[in-house]
């Protein structure tokens, strides 16, 4: 099992030749649970110049963690990229495998899609391939997010000899692992679709670099939901609420939901999760999940619509009026509450964490449901299991990035959870 030690991550870390990282700040932003513990921790630290360094811990054994280490220093060596420290090391006494960004087990080409100099030679390949060659005289490369082993989105900023609407100044490339790739590049001419036929803009789809695994978006402006002020969050809710409604009216050819994206498979999971972190909730996650089982079960009866499957407030953008919409790699046809659900979910989380334990965000759920529309008694009632869900998944994400207000943020969804499924209004 993995260690997450940090003093002794430090010594790994020294001995990979990490001198330019100030490791007294080193901290852990992520973690991916198993069952008996981390199988993979997301750490930072600060750089002596200012910057901000990214390392990755993977549980392996030492076998196929001395592998994966030959397998990715070797690809870096072939790639000729220019490194300080060694790429990737196994360290027995941790039990797992450490890699520094931009050094990815999964995302082979993540250095090549921040060399600036790749990515200016490859982009101004792939415009021309789409019938819109001219010279791309300065690429500019910034990292918006990443998630080790999973995705990272950059930010490219363009300079062309000439200007052409096809020709975009600014580009966000989204690199991920096989599976999301291909999802995403299998729903990426319905976004299109989405931006004429529902309330929400979308960003324009320029293809993608197949080999590469980078789909290539265009800039939308606006502010994230999740970090808009209070005054401004409440009157755009109801915008919210019509456009994920004209969204699950629409007619797509779309593909069911992946079975793993079952919510009941993430509520057992959660569950189990949260049980053992915060084992005085322990039954009442159980009661709960037992609780909502069955009207998650019984809409499967229900005819399927377009859903976006990871609706929250950092996926929605505010400019105005204008309400847009991104990250359509789980776009399918599925139950239109688990959209629902989740928005209200997040709503609590945004609020708990700014304002404590008591949440109060009753306008905005009011705002966003009248704008979604009418409900009827049955439908009232898988909405309050999918919220209640939600809220229970949201707790877990909040365990897997470490603070110190963690546990309220859990105790504050669980709460509310529970008045979710009693048909109270948090």
């Amino acid at each position: 099992m993995m260690r997450l030690d940090l003093s002794r991550i430090r010594v790994a870390l020294e001995n990979q030749g990490q001198s330019a990282v100030d490791l007294s700040d080193l901290h852990v932003t992520y973690l991916r649970p198993g069952q008996d513990g981390p199988v993979l921790a997301q750490l930072t630290s600060t750089q002596r110049d200012g910057g901000v360094a990214t390392f990755t811990l993977r549980s392996a054994s030492e076998v196929k963690g001395r592998r994966w280490a030959a397998e990715i220093n070797t690809r870096h060596v072939a790639n000729l990229n220019v490194v300080t420290a060694t790429p990737a090391v196994y360290d027995e006494g941790l039990e797992a495998l450490i890699t520094s960004f931009p050094v990815d087990r999964r995302l082979s080409t993540l250095s090549d899609v921040l060399d600036e100099g790749v990515m200016r030679r490859k982009l101004a390949d792939h415009f021309a391939t789409r019938g819109h060659g001219d010279p791309l005289e300065a690429c500019r490369a910034s990292v918006i997010r990443y998630k080790s082993e999973s995705k990272c989105v950059v930010r490219y900023e363009l300079n062309w000899r000439s200007r052409s609407e096809n020709r975009p100044d600014v580009l966000y490339g989204k690199l991920s692992k096989p599976s999301i790739f291909a999802r995403s590049r299998a729903v990426a001419d319905h976004v299109a679709e989405i931006g004429c036929a529902t309330d929400f803009a979308t960003p324009r789809w320029f293809g993608a670099i197949d080999s590469l695994s980078l789909e290539l978006w265009g800039e939308l402006t606006g502010v994230p939901l999740a970090d808009a002020e209070l005054g401004e969050a409440v009157p755009v809710a109801a915008s919210v609420g019509r456009a994920l409604r004209s969204l699950h009216s629409m007619k797509a050819n779309l593909a069911d939901a992946r079975p793993d994206d079952c919510i009941e498979l993430s509520l057992t999971e959660a569950t189990h999760h949260l049980s053992k972190h915060v084992p005085e909730l322990a039954s009442e996650l159980t009661a709960m999940r037992e609780q909502t089982a069955p009207f998650l079960e019984w809409s499967r009866s229900h005819p399927p619509s377009p859903t976006h499957h990871d609706f929250h407030g950092f996926n929605l953008l505010i400019d105005g009026a204008t309400v847009g919409l991104l990250d359509f790699e789980d776009l399918a046809l599925g139950d239109r509450f688990h959209d629902v659900g989740a928005l209200l979910a997040h709503f609590v989380e945004l609020e708990s964490r700014s304002s404590g334990p008591t949440v109060q965000f009753e306008q905005q759920r009011a705002g966003f449901l009248a704008g979604y529309g009418e409900l009827d008694s049955a439908e009232s009632d898988r909405l309050a299991a999918y919220a209640a869900a939600h809220c229970v998944l949201r707790g877990f994400q909040a365990l897997r990035k470490p603070g110190s207000t963690n546990h309220e943020v859990v105790a504050t969804l669980i709460r509310v959870a529970r008045q979710f499924l009693r048909g109270e209004n948090p």
